[in-house]
């Protein structure tokens, strides 16, 4: 039976979809705003609709989370680009694959069942829940559905996705941060919350003198 659900989830990855991946723009002190969810997923996680300088309205693109115990809460969040959360994790090449496969289309989660199960799918890769979690504190148990819808992603990163290779992901270490770009401190430290995926803009090298 885990299999045929398995083979289900993978089939409806070809079926809400990110636009065409195209690299975001955001750098090493780039404010941002992480807005709303889509749709109601129910495990606190993504996706979630992220405003790069915020003012021009509407959003840029949609992310998911790396930590599952981090929250937000803030209104603006000053990045930091990486390759790791900001405890020194470092990005698994896997969830590098899933989340570019979801920007380019190929991964469409058209309900909150899908988008539940790639969060969940990113947090299993990133060590931040056991495989057989219910995810029961704080947040609602995952259901069987997005459980096996978990397990057919995980399938289909682990087949495809080549080690060593960060299909042109990278993290965002989001640290709390007033309109005008200053960070907000408490007990005399920068305020680090979430971690959050995007794609990484295309650095061209200056041509040679």
């Amino acid at each position: 039976m885990k299999s045929l659900y398995a083979a289900a989830a993978v089939a409806a990855l070809s079926i809400l979809s990110a636009v065409p991946a195209t690299a975001d723009p955001v750098y090493t002190g780039t404010i941002i705003d992480v807005e709303d969810t889509v749709g109601s997923p129910s495990l606190g996680g993504g996706p979630f609709q992220i405003d790069v300088n915020p003012q021009d309205g509407g959003y840029d693109f949609l992310t998911f989370c790396l930590e599952r115990s981090e929250g937000l809460g803030y209104d603006w969040y000053r990045v930091e680009t990486a390759m790791s959360t900001s405890t020194g994790d470092p990005l698994d090449y896997r969830t590098a694959y899933l989340y570019s496969q979801f920007r380019k289309g190929a991964i469409v989660l058209d309900n909150d069942n899908k988008r539940d199960a790639f969060q969940l799918a990113i947090w299993r890769l990133e060590g931040e829940v056991a495989d057989n979690s219910n995810y029961s504190d704080p947040n609602p148990d995952s259901n069987s559905t997005e459980r096996s819808l978990a397990d057919g992603f995980l399938s289909l990163a682990n087949t495809n996705a080549v080690a060593g290779n960060f299909y042109g992901v990278g993290v965002m270490q989001l640290f709390a941060a007033n309109e005008n770009g200053s960070f907000i401190y408490k007990h005399g430290k920068v305020i680090n919350r979430q971690d959050l995926l995007y794609l990484q803009p295309v650095t061209v090298p200056e041509p040679a003198s």
